[in-house]
């Protein structure tokens, strides 16, 4: 998890996050920071506005980009904070956590490989913790969304998501177990096409409703 810093909301978004993971190989002045990262000052236009935004980029001994955060609406604060890591195999792995409310907390996180986003999480409740997960095809369009309707911290919700954007299926956690125990199955426009349940406890439906 992102470390939170007092911030405030950002008008940037997916636009800003391409801008820093375009910048791992910026130019900018290094100023030495207390630690064993090197930070980098920068100016660039996030948001698209044509204002230039602060951006600090930290680096280690040997220039490898490893955090960074954004004042994205030019208020002097944080409102984005990015971690990078490499794993052996290759390409780059990041983790965003914005400030969309102005509160100093995150709100939305965002996971991305080489820059393309996999992965969003938000807030809704102000927790703040994430409680609605989107999975993302390599297109960026969401296949897949968790949510956690009780606020316990888990997912009690899950579903599938149609090219179209339509809903494919929605399972549910009634019991709290953690385990699916009711499916509702769309047809093509919306209607509801079919209904199961799991009446074992099993995790699997045994049962069709409607």
């Amino acid at each position: 998890m992102v470390a939170s810093l007092p911030g405030s909301a950002p008008r940037a978004g997916l636009g800003a996050i391409a801008v820093i993971v375009g910048l791992v190989g910026a130019d900018a002045q290094a100023q030495e920071t207390d630690s064993s990262l090197v930070a980098e000052v920068i100016t660039q236009d996030l948001d698209g506005d044509g204002g230039p935004e602060t951006v600090v980029l930290f680096r280690d001994k040997d220039g490898i980009l490893r955090r960074a955060e954004a004042d994205s609406n030019a208020d002097g604060l944080a409102d984005m904070w990015v971690v990078y890591s490499y794993p052996d195999e290759g390409g780059m792995l990041a983790e965003f956590a914005l400030d969309r409310r102005g509160d100093g907390e995150p709100d939305e996180w965002r996971w991305s490989v080489d820059g393309v986003p996999t992965r969003v999480a938000r807030d809704v409740r102000g927790d703040p913790r994430p409680d609605i997960w989107s999975l993302l095809n390599p297109d960026g369009r969401v296949i897949a969304v968790e949510s956690d309707t009780s606020g316990d911290g888990s997912a009690d919700t899950w579903s599938e998501v149609r090219e179209d954007g339509q809903l494919e299926n929605t399972a549910y956690d009634t019991r709290g177990d953690g385990r699916p125990d009711r499916w509702i199955f769309y047809a093509a426009d919306g209607a509801v096409e079919r209904i199961e349940r799991d009446t074992d406890g099993d995790g699997e439906p045994d049962e069709v409703i409607r």
